[in-house]
């Protein structure tokens, strides 16, 4: 027979899994099992081009989600070498998500790309563009926005 702090456990487990496997993202109506957030960083070089060898390097940047206000990263991805990030999450890391209060950042500097001023955050809106429906649960797919610097 079980003592009472092992049932006070069990119980707490059973409530806890329940909630989590019950806890879907409603995007647009349905419900969804992924989100995948997929965008690119760019660095745009005023004329002449740079040398060889100097160009700006896009690939390792760190890209951060924050969201409803807070400066705090949820998650992160780094770029690949043509400045591409892709975030994906599950229902279980997303229960909080709402693409409408969230946005992608990325800290300057970035390597050998000349932004000025060259310290602080670019920041990009996100954009719901399409909904999945595999299998395994309806997938969101959003969109990154352009990156703009944020002066505050």
């Amino acid at each position: 027979m079980a003592n009472p702090p092992q049932l006070l456990l069990l119980g707490i487990l059973l409530v806890a899994t329940t909630t989590v496997a019950n806890s879907l993202i409603i995007l647009n109506g349905t419900e969804v099992a992924q989100l995948r957030i997929l965008g690119t960083v760019t660095c745009d070089l005023p004329p002449p081009p740079p040398p060889p060898g100097s160009e700006p390097i896009l690939g390792g940047i760190n890209v951060g989600l924050a969201c409803n206000g807070t400066t705090k990263s949820l998650a992160q991805a780094l770029t690949d070498v043509n400045g591409f990030y892709e975030l994906v999450f599950t229902t279980v890391d997303t229960v909080l998500f709402d693409p409408s209060q969230c946005y992608v950042f990325v800290r300057l500097p970035i390597g050998r790309c000349r932004i000025y001023p060259p310290t602080g955050t670019l920041r990009a809106t996100l954009t719901v563009v399409s909904l999945l429906q595999p299998v395994f649960g309806a997938v969101g797919i959003i969109l990154g926005g352009p990156l703009e610097l944020v002066t505050s």
